[in-house]
């Protein structure tokens, strides 16, 4: 699916791709849909290992948003290019697919959610105002998506490796632009 895109894919292409026969693939997999609902889990788990990972050994909130986000976005030993353009087939395929469309808004869900703690847990110890937080995080999670469909479509207009260092300067600019809780010093 990373390569044809769920259209392009059948149980025979995935079977080949996964070394098994197809025979095998349709006994643990009624549909094809059905593949990629399980994908979309594998995937969704995978990410939030890598995040609870990078963000283990982060020294502060602030450092722990910014690990969410290297972990979305950034390069490294534990990217996985496949995988993110696995997630941008079950982008489009949420278009269509009831189904998956509820998988997708439900983890897009959690992840806002995620990040509007993180976010207000990172403002919160730098003593700032909290008030705009879900909107911050909803704000950064359409700016990953966003990312990850102009590097699908449009690969040569996004320099490789550059959306992480941007999603945490835009990440730094809009906390630092939240004002400081009532009664402290600017």
């Amino acid at each position: 699916m990373a390569t044809t895109g769920y259209e392009g894919a059948s149980v025979a292409s995935i079977a080949r791709a996964a070394s098994l026969s197809p025979g095998l693939v349709h006994y643990h997999f009624e549909s094809k849909q059905e593949i990629l609902v399980e994908l979309f889990q594998e995937l969704a788990d995978g990410l939030q290992r890598r995040a609870e990972r990078r963000a283990k050994s982060a020294p502060s909130p602030r450092r722990r948003l910014e690990a969410a986000f290297d972990a979305w976005l950034a390069l490294g030993e534990d990217s996985d290019p496949e995988a993110v353009a696995c997630w941008i087939g079950i982008a489009s395929e949420a278009q269509r697919v009831p189904e998956v469309r509820d998988l997708y808004v439900g983890f897009l869900a959690e992840a806002i959610a995620l990040l509007d703690e993180l976010i207000c847990r990172a403002l919160d110890d730098e003593r700032r105002s909290t008030a705009n937080t879900r909107r911050i995080a909803v704000s950064l999670m359409a700016t990953v998506e966003g990312y990850f469909q102009i590097a699908a479509g449009a690969s040569s207009l996004v320099e490789t490796g550059s959306a992480a260092s941007s999603v945490q300067a835009i990440v730094n600019a809009l906390l630092d632009a939240q004002p400081p809780c009532a009664g402290e010093a600017p």
